[in-house]
């Protein structure tokens, strides 16, 4: 019996199997793809990305500081100021020191020298005034303003003063120096409570003789001249209030005939005259 045939019986099934699976298979682009396996979680969360912002450990940023209050201008935190006020007004009283006044002697117009004597070469002196700020310079400022003032010098003689009704009272002779000008001021701050000031000033001046009794007093004689002064003091501010301590020396220089109707024959007297005077002050 011949193994031939036999054979070729096993292999046409075979074949057939081969074909039929082969025509019945998709192509390999239909085919599914496999299930995959997602990679493993990460054991510890990712960093934030980087922020515009400060890094968790840098210091707070300081914060602003306020703006000033309306109508001021801002200043250097070094910078020490006096005051903000631009107004200051005063009033002064003191003593007054003018030499030439005991020169004056009386009885050169015929005066009886137990009657009229020598003017005393101290009187009493009072000043009133007003300064508005101009300009400011970096430690300094410029001021604009005005002030009046007077200084009286009493006679060293006492005189009877008989009235109608044959009551007799002693009067005497005083001298009244009276001043007003515009004045122009220079003032310099040293630190935050004192500030130092040169002050000048030019304008009217009126010199009166006055018989005076019992607070009463008659103007007898006057003139008047033009004149000016100069004046250096210093300010100081009275804690955190407005009021100021003022001490200043104010120097007159005038030349005026001392009574032309009284004192006839006397000469001109001039200055300077001195006066030494302590006062308050506001500055608003």
């Amino acid at each position: 019996m011949s193994t031939r045939p036999f054979a070729l019986g096993l292999l046409l099934p075979i074949a057939v199997i081969a074909l039929v699976g082969g025509c019945a298979a998709p192509p390999a682009s239909e085919l599914e793809p496999l299930p995959t396996t997602p990679p493993p979680t990460a054991r510890f969360p990712e960093e934030p990305p980087p922020s515009a912002g400060p890094a968790p450990f840098d210091p707070p940023a300081p914060a602003p500081a306020p703006p000033p209050p309306s109508g001021e201008a801002p200043t250097d935190p070094g910078e020490t100021e006096f005051g903000t006020g631009a107004h200051i007004v005063w009033f002064g009283f003191g003593g007054t020191y003018w030499p030439e006044m005991e020169d004056l002697d009386p009885t050169l117009s015929g005066f009886d020298p137990a009657d009229f004597g020598a003017f005393d070469e101290w009187g009493f002196g009072m000043n009133f005034g007003y300064q508005g700020r101009i300009a400011e310079f970096e430690r300094s400022s410029l001021w604009l303003g005005g002030e009046f003032g007077f200084s009286t010098f009493v006679n060293d003689r006492e005189f009877d003063i008989v009235f109608p009704s044959g009551e007799v009272e002693e009067g005497t002779f005083t001298a009244d120096l009276f001043y007003i000008a515009p004045t122009l001021a220079w003032r310099v701050p040293f630190g935050s409570l004192v500030e130092g000031y040169a002050r000048g000033g030019a304008g009217y001046y009126s010199l009166s003789l006055y018989e005076s009794f019992w607070g009463y007093g008659e103007d007898i004689d006057d003139d008047d001249a033009f004149g000016g002064f100069v004046a250096f003091g210093v300010d100081i501010r009275l804690g955190d209030t407005p009021m100021l301590l003022r001490l200043e020396d104010v120097i007159h220089f005038v030349e005026i005939d001392p009574f032309p109707d009284v004192l006839v024959g006397e000469n001109e007297i001039d200055g300077p005259i001195q006066t030494f005077l302590v006062g308050l002050g506001v500055q608003f």
